[in-house]
């Protein structure tokens, strides 16, 4: 039978949708395994109707009823141990189900014959009534998917009615028949007793395992001739009463006699016009509902599937929200603000030292050691030997600045050369540190890029050469003009003895003019000092110039190197950096995209739902008492 509305928009839109959510594969596949069962609920015409009720309470005795035939046992002991459907058929009746092997089994045949001699010890061609009971009696799991057919006018084309296990036997496997019959009911016709109308168990029954399917409901209040007449219209207000206190919306009862039916018809022909009419209402109460319960059945499903559906996408919203966050937090470092930061404070450090260094040298004390030197090389030897003097004076300072030289220039490159070490191991922990999620991101160790070590630097050597000819030449000097002084003196002392003693005072006066005419060691030593001064403070000068030139020349050396280890790591690391802040910013902007996505998915499921909810079917509350009082079925 075609549906007015089966669905078929929401279910092509769920299907849409699964195929681009991008679920996990399981889930999808759950989902779509879902999907295809709403499908062949809303192209299956049928009419499910499954009977429930307490153990004992007359279900397969209403049934039979129905069926004008004793096909079902019934006892005041448990029977029914499996799920048996009956629906109508224009051929003969006939037996047909599952066994544990797998086997697909028909009665009545051979192949039954066979199989009900080694199971049940039945002999062939038992009755069909027979072979059912047999068939009911086995265990749980020992056959499935029992089906009887017959040629019955009361059940009509497309009605499959179930009889199930009592849903309060001990049996666990039984009752979990019983109860998982439920999902798969279009109408649930509960068989309830009216001598013991509305037990605990009834209670807990409907107010548990069957509250979801409340809404489709019918009561068969059974047993009713066994209450007083005068008492009938009571107890089944009564019973309307309690089942609207359990929560079963708008109740509809039908009080029936089924086993003094069954009884009748078979004795007579007839069927009692109470039960008669009970039948006639059922049957009117199933074709109104086939139509509104095959779409109810169809839009539990599908409002179930919508539902799975909006969860799915609120929680793949929640991930994609969480992972957002993450990546927030997961700010990629500046890689050109890490490396200039590490530059500017290695090129700091490098040049504090190498000042520090420089500083070490200290002119004024190199000044003062250096005219120490030239005290002691002058005192060392006789003034008078002016070209040895110049010699050792040039000696000294040549010494003293040469390792003043040595000792600064040296300073300034181990001290260079140490914080260059610390610094290039630095860079490298630091980057590791503050890289590794960078690295990670990348698919790569966060391994920082070698560096050559830093280069020896060639500062060459003080050049203060010229400071020995100097001196040589300022001693030599020296030298002559006392000896011009010495031979001037004796010549004018000869002149004055020759005239005051002819002979023997020329002898003398020149003797004594030349003592006379010599220089004193203390004025020669002032004089020689005076005049070496300048050349040693112009030696200095030369040396504090190349240790400036020197502390310039590393410094240089400690930038290009700082630069070029940067240059390094910009080269090593700058792509795959470049390359990941642009995907982090696509993945922000495809988070987000697919976030909306799902929201938009999520409300648009909420929306189908609610829609379906909305146009779900509607009862009424129907009382059908036996005998006088009556109410019409609300139609679909």
């Amino acid at each position: 039978m075609p549906l007015a509305h089966d669905g078929t928009g929401d279910l092509d839109w769920i299907r849409r949708t699964l195929d681009r959510l991008g679920l996990e594969a399981g889930r999808r596949r759950a989902l779509l395994d879902q999907l295809a069962a709403v499908r062949r609920r809303a192209a299956d015409p049928r009419l499910y109707v499954t009977v429930v009720g307490e153990t004992s309470s007359g279900k397969s005795t209403f049934i039979n009823s129905i069926m004008r035939r004793r096909l079902l046992p019934s006892s005041s002991l448990a029977t029914t141990r499996a799920i048996l459907r009956v629906h109508g058929s224009a051929a003969q009746a006939e037996l047909r189900f599952t066994t544990a092997s797998g086997e697909r089994i028909s009665c009545p045949t051979a192949a039954f014959d066979r199989w009900a001699g080694a199971h049940v010890g039945l002999a062939p061609a038992a009755p069909l009534e027979t072979a059912v009971a047999h068939v009911l009696r086995l265990t749980a799991g020992e056959v499935h998917d029992l089906e009887v057919g017959l040629p019955t006018a009361v059940l009509g084309d497309g009605v499959m009615l179930s009889d199930t296990p009592g849903f309060s036997v001990e049996d666990a496997g039984h009752r979990e028949l019983a109860l998982g019959a439920l999902h798969t009911a279009d109408l649930l016709v509960v068989v309830v007793p009216a001598v013991a109308a509305m037990s605990l168990t009834l209670v807990d029954f409907l107010t548990g395992p069957a509250r979801a399917f409340l809404d489709r409901c019918a009561i068969a209040l059974t047993k009713i001739d066994l209450v007083d007449p005068e008492e009938r219209d009571d107890v089944a207000r009564a019973v309307v009463r309690r089942l609207a206190d359990a929560g079963v919306p708008d109740p509809v009862v039908l009080p029936c006699a089924p086993g003094p039916a069954l009884r009748t018809h078979l004795s007579t022909g007839r069927v009692p016009p109470e039960f008669a009419d009970v039948e006639t209402r059922l049957c009117r109460l199933l074709a109104d509902r086939r139509r509104r319960a095959v779409r109810t059945s169809v839009a539990l499903l599908l409002r179930e599937l919508l539902r799975a559906v909006a969860a799915e996408a609120e929680q793949g919203g929640e991930r994609l929200r969480t992972a957002e966050r993450e990546l927030a937090g997961l700010a990629l470092p500046d890689l050109d603000g890490f490396l200039g930061g590490w530059a500017a404070r290695t090129t700091d450090r490098s040049e504090a030292e190498i000042r520090s260094a420089a500083a070490g040298y200290g002119t004024e004390r190199v000044r003062s050691a250096v005219a120490e030197a030239v005290t002691d090389a002058v005192d060392a030897g006789d003034i008078r030997a002016l070209t040895s003097t110049a010699e050792r004076v040039a000696a000294a300072v040549v010494g003293r600045l040469t390792h003043a030289h040595e000792v600064t220039t040296t300073g300034m490159t181990s001290r260079l050369a140490s914080v260059l070490d610390r610094a290039r191991a630095d860079l490298g922990d630091r980057f590791g540190e503050e890289f590794h999620a960078l690295a990670a991101l990348a698919g790569r160790p966060a391994q920082p890029p070698p560096a050559a070590p830093h280069r020896p630097i060639a500062l060459g050597t003080l050049d203060v050469s010229d400071l020995h000819e100097a001196l040589r030449s300022l001693g030599a000097g020296l030298a002559t003009t006392a000896g011009w002084r010495t031979g001037g003196s004796a010549a004018a002392g000869a002149v004055l003895g020759t005239a005051v003693l002819p002979g023997l005072g020329t002898v003398i006066g020149a003797a004594l003019g030349g003592v006379v005419g010599r220089p004193s060691q203390d004025a020669l030593r002032r004089q020689f000092l005076t005049r070496a001064e300048p050349l040693v403070a112009q030696a200095v000068a030369t040396t504090e110039e190349s240790v400036t030139t020197a502390r310039e020349t590393v410094l240089a050396a400690a930038r290009t190197w700082v630069d070029d280890l940067v240059a390094g790591y910009r080269d090593v690391w700058g792509p795959p950096v470049a390359d990941l802040v642009d995907q982090q910013a696509r993945r922000h902007e495809e988070l987000r995209r697919r976030l909306s996505a799902l929201d938009d998915v999520a409300g648009e499921a909420r929306a189908r739902a609610a829609r379906l909810t909305e146009a779900g079917p509607s009862g009424g509350t129907v009382v059908l008492p036996h005998g006088t009082q009556t109410k019409e079925v609300p139609s679909a």
